[in-house]
């Protein structure tokens, strides 16, 4: 029984099925320094990226890249919706992801449509792939400028066959480009529109489904979601996770404590790392307390990888914690399940304070949940026509710049996104 919990929780890299990273057995394909490193990256991007706990958004999601994908004679692939950031990205292995962000950008079915599509073009093209590995022309940005374009022209093709209007391939950018620096990687933004309405051409037929989208996205998460953790007087609360912490004061100012929600496979890999671990059970939770030893040991390069350095790279890349410093984590429960919350503590005296911290571990009260603020994307009817500054400034009470074009004239009546702090 002892051995089953440490297979279950350590995730034992020889004992518990052979070696593993971040929770997956290696690659049998991993042979060589390139195709290692590209597998090693998407296991990482696979923890790192938190992904956002909606399933209901990721089946709509998914449903709209499936439609996409099987016009366009392409397998679908992996989906996640993610925390942070506001973008659209493929990765090495052909998995795509889409933050929350960038859904709050869009307005309507059609321009997730052409924001999946120019990321299936990447994906088809195997963009993420050749990056990883190295395999570049020497005049790489003009290069990848071409792989842009490319990608932009795919994508018109794959929403049009698809059967959503092709113009949305073009609001779609000009929402980005509100948001987005000017970069050398990426052609320059209005020689880039200029380029997508000339293959677009007369074509306007196709569906939009804007109110279809709206329904789907109202209601989620703006910015941070506070609902993962926060600190309230005192108290550390995770929602995520479903517990709240009494922090004992005074807190020294030489000491901190860190806190975050992240995959449980990221939190195998630091449990792996971890010297001095107890393990115990509160709260109807499992609580796992250590030291950080960061340094990849030599015994782990041999039970990691055995064929070149790879593995070892992306390790010290990801790793950032502080040698010596505490951690507890506690892995979520129930609905929480699959999620751990990390507490890093550092300072002279983190190892006394980790008792203390322990011994306010509780289940979140609905006192607790009710004291969370979290905000959220809502539709609501403009009271006043004029430009969407003004009618968000009158109806939502706020101004959100990232939502929509300040610029753009409204109607009264007309459905505008808020920024909206209300349950």
């Amino acid at each position: 029984m002892g051995r089953s919990i440490v297979c279950l929780v350590l995730v034992s890299l020889v004992a518990c099925g052979g070696p593993r990273f971040l929770g997956s057995r290696i690659d049998r394909h991993c042979d060589d320094y390139r195709t290692c490193r590209a597998w090693t990256r998407s296991q990482i991007d696979r923890v790192a990226r938190v992904a956002y706990p909606d399933p209901k958004l990721r089946d709509y999601v998914t449903t709209v890249l499936r439609r996409v994908a099987r016009a366009s004679g392409l397998a679908t692939p992996d989906l996640t919706i993610t925390q942070g950031g506001m973008y659209g990205s493929s990765e090495p292995n052909g998995a795509i992801y889409i933050s929350r962000g960038a859904l709050a950008l869009l307005d309507s079915e059609a321009e997730l449509a052409a924001l999946l599509a120019h990321e299936l073009a990447h994906v088809g093209a195997g963009t993420a792939a050749r990056l990883e590995e190295g395999i570049l022309p020497p005049a790489w940005y003009v290069w990848k400028r071409d792989v842009e374009s490319i990608a932009d022209e795919r994508a018109v093709g794959f929403v049009i066959a698809a059967g959503y209007a092709p113009q949305a391939m073009l609001s779609m950018l000009r929402a980005f480009e509100r948001v987005s620096r000017t970069d050398d990687e990426h052609p320059e933004p209005a020689q880039r529109l200029a380029r997508v309405a000339v293959i677009i051409g007369e074509r306007t037929a196709g569906e939009l489904g804007r109110d279809r989208y709206r329904r789907h996205v109202d209601g989620m998460v703006l910015g941070r979601d506070h609902s993962e953790v926060t600190g309230i007087d005192g108290i550390i609360v995770s929602l995520a996770i479903g517990v709240a912490i009494e922090v004992a004061h005074p807190w020294p100012e030489d000491e901190s404590v860190t806190a975050a929600v992240v995959d449980s496979a990221a939190g195998d890999f630091v449990i792996s790392r971890l010297i001095e671990r107890q393990i115990q059970r509160i709260a109807g939770h499992v609580v796992i307390v250590g030291t950080v030893a960061n340094p990849v040991t030599r015994v782990e390069q041999t039970q990691l990888m055995s064929r070149g350095e790879a593995l070892t790279v992306e390790l010290d890349r990801w790793r950032s914690f502080v040698d010596g410093a505490r951690m507890v984590i506690i892995r979520g429960a129930g609905r929480g399940q699959g999620r751990d919350l990390w507490l890093e503590l550092r300072g002279s005296s983190a190892t006394a304070r980790v008792g203390s911290l322990i011994q306010g571990i509780r289940t979140a009260s609905p006192a607790d949940r009710a004291r969370v603020e979290v905000t959220r994307l809502r539709f609501r009817p403009a009271q006043v026509a004029g430009t969407y500054a003004l009618a968000a400034e009158r109806t939502c009470g706020s101004l959100d710049e990232e939502l929509d074009d300040v610029r753009r004239v409204i109607e009264v009546g007309e459905l505008i996104k808020c920024a909206s702090k209300e349950p």
